[in-house]
């Protein structure tokens, strides 16, 4: 209840002053900003056959879909040539996405957009 009633009044003054408060958000405050400590820190990558199983920390109540979104988007995946492709995307538990596409049978890398970063902070924050 507090964490939502901070972001409001945070989105308000951020109307008003945007560049003094993004400068503030993105500023350090005892080594991380803001922004980093709300959203979910990647913890580890795991290869399952021919998906990546990507694990985060810090998602509150879980990953879940943004509003009216039916898929995630904004992830890629890569295998032994490091050729990133769009990767199909699921949740497959409240900490893990699992990531796969038909053009990479032997993934090894990941890559996430930062508009899925913000999306998930954006709900986060709304406490979903």
């Amino acid at each position: 209840m507090l964490l939502r009633e901070v972001v409001r009044v945070i989105l308000s003054i951020l109307k008003k002053r945007p560049l003094a408060i993004a400068r503030r958000i993105l500023g350090k405050d005892a080594g991380r900003s803001l922004l980093s400590q709300l959203a979910p820190r990647f913890l580890k990558l795991a290869i399952q056959e021919s998906a990546a199983i990507v694990q985060w920390s810090h998602v509150g109540n879980g990953l879940t879909l943004a509003k009216g979104q039916t898929v995630l988007k904004g992830f890629a995946i890569a295998g032994e040539d490091r050729k990133f492709v769009p990767a199909r995307a699921e949740i497959i538990a409240p900490d893990k996405v699992k990531l796969s596409s038909e053009k990479v049978p032997k993934p090894v890398a990941t890559l996430i957009s930062h508009n899925v970063f913000l999306g998930l902070v954006k709900e986060f924050c709304a406490g979903r």
